[in-house]
């Protein structure tokens, strides 16, 4: 009988080490998206969804370790999949989604280096101001943070016609005009900078999965 009771405690009691993944739904402006769904696939395959609550926290509990794709998704907005979530053992996991409007895009692209010396580098922090043509005006701070493609995305912008002036310090700052954003088609804008009047060797380092930098004399 004691034997029974223990075993019977054993399949009972929650495990200390298990596996979750939470966090929130929210819109652009950081307002939270109570009530949205989150799906999780792993290797192809549907394995759980949830939904948000009213104040748009989920979570999935005892999940195995492995990889996981999750995607949000709210009714006027468009649904978002981050891919290649990790679940480690004994770990909880946080990965919180902001979903844009339906009518809303985001430009994407790349910011390298045009000089012979160091021509494609990635310039890992940026500043990118968008004028548009009913006179808004977004600053977003681009961080190029894919360890291989180095793509960044803007704040998410209404439908117009856009100028976009990319900057950063010792770098001469670079214009481009007439950049349409569509409500239905991503924008693509690579842009190429080149250095300023600099006396001194400028040296671009990136984080560590980057696994390199570039020096101009």
């Amino acid at each position: 009988m004691k034997y029974l009771l223990l075993f019977i405690l054993l399949l009972t009691t929650p495990r200390a080490d298990a596996q979750e993944l939470l966090g929130t739904v929210s819109n652009n402006n950081r307002e939270t998206l109570c009530y949205a769904s989150v799906e999780l696939m792993q290797g192809g395959l549907f394995k759980a969804s949830a939904v948000a609550d009213s104040v748009g926290n989920y979570s999935f509990k005892t999940l195995e370790p492995g990889y996981y794709n999750v995607t949000a998704s709210y009714s006027g907005y468009r649904q978002r999949e981050i891919t290649q979530v990790i679940i480690t053992q004994g770990k909880k996991t946080g990965l919180s989604f902001a979903l844009i409007p339906d009518n809303m895009q985001e430009i994407h692209g790349t910011i390298t280096i045009s000089d012979n010396s160091a021509v494609g580098y990635f310039i890992p922090e940026v500043s990118m101001e968008q004028k548009g043509d009913d006179r808004t005006i977004t600053v977003t701070k681009v961080l190029n943070e894919s360890a291989y493609t180095a793509r960044y995305s803007s704040n998410p912008l209404n439908p117009g016609l856009y100028s976009v002036t990319v900057s950063y310090p010792g770098f001469k700052s670079t214009t481009i005009k007439d950049v349409i954003v569509s409500p239905y088609k991503q924008t693509e804008l690579d842009v190429r900078l080149s250095v300023g009047n600099t006396k001194k060797p400028l040296v671009i380092k990136y984080k560590k999965y980057l696994r390199t930098k570039a020096k101009i004399d």
